[in-house]
């Protein structure tokens, strides 16, 4: 497997799937471009180093105090020091190689963040169409998340002008992050084709799944909707 130089920083975040980080985990720091991951356990009723038999150096556990929400992996990112992230949710495990050709690509084209599923906002039916695949454009991505420094800054800067910075009360929603990187290339994000994976069996099991909560649609579809007045993508020529 042809890999680059180790320059992204890897982030996961567990909460409800514990048995799944240790594989994910693996698969991360076997792909040459991760120089690290992180691994942030959100949920302090689950003592996630019973779940970890991983021995490197490369793999950093942080026990959060509190219960916290999806939008801490970008603080996570705003106090590392790398400058190329991967973000990427612990209910589908990904080959180390499929991973790889992630990094390659983002390194080939970083000017928007990348992933390998995305939604496309369809505002003559009020609606948001997801689960896509394959290699195009989207309005917004889900799973997984290349980005780099310069994609962390926007970030902040969108969600100061959103009126909902760190620490108010939006951050301790899992709904809305991924939507605000989805804006931070200034034109509409990536998906790659990268063949078939597998899904966690509990990825669309109700009280597991946050996709499965109440209003998590009716939220996400709003929320986008607002995104689109106040940082509305560069038009595409």
């Amino acid at each position: 497997m042809a890999g680059g130089k180790p320059v992204f920083t890897a982030i996961i975040l567990s909460f409800r799937r514990p048995q799944n980080i240790a594989k994910i985990c693996r698969a991360l720091l076997k792909t040459p471009s991760v120089r690290k991951v992180i691994l942030s356990n959100n949920n302090p009723a689950v003592h996630i180093r019973d779940w970890i038999d991983i021995s490197d150096e490369r793999l950093i556990i942080i026990e959060q105090p509190t219960v916290t929400a999806c939008p801490i992996r970008f603080l996570l990112a705003q106090r590392d020091d790398g400058e190329s992230f991967l973000f990427i949710d612990d209910d589908l495990f990904l080959l180390p190689q499929q991973l790889e050709k992630l990094c390659n690509s983002f390194r080939a084209d970083s000017s928007v963040p990348l992933g390998i599923q995305g939604h496309v906002h369809i505002p003559s039916e009020h609606a948001l169409w997801g689960g896509l695949y394959g290699t195009r454009r989207v309005d917004g991505l889900n799973r997984v998340y290349l980005c780099n420094r310069a994609h962390i800054d926007a970030f902040f800067r969108i969600v100061e002008q959103l009126g909902m910075p760190s620490g108010s009360a939006a951050w301790n929603s899992n709904y809305w992050d991924d939507m605000v990187l989805s804006r931070c290339g200034g034109r509409r994000p990536r998906i790659l084709e990268i063949g078939a994976f597998i899904d966690c069996p509990t990825s669309g099991a109700p009280g597991i799944a946050v996709w499965k909560e109440r209003d998590f649609f009716a939220s996400r579809l709003t929320f986008h909707e607002q995104l689109d007045v106040a940082v509305p993508f560069a038009v595409e020529v």
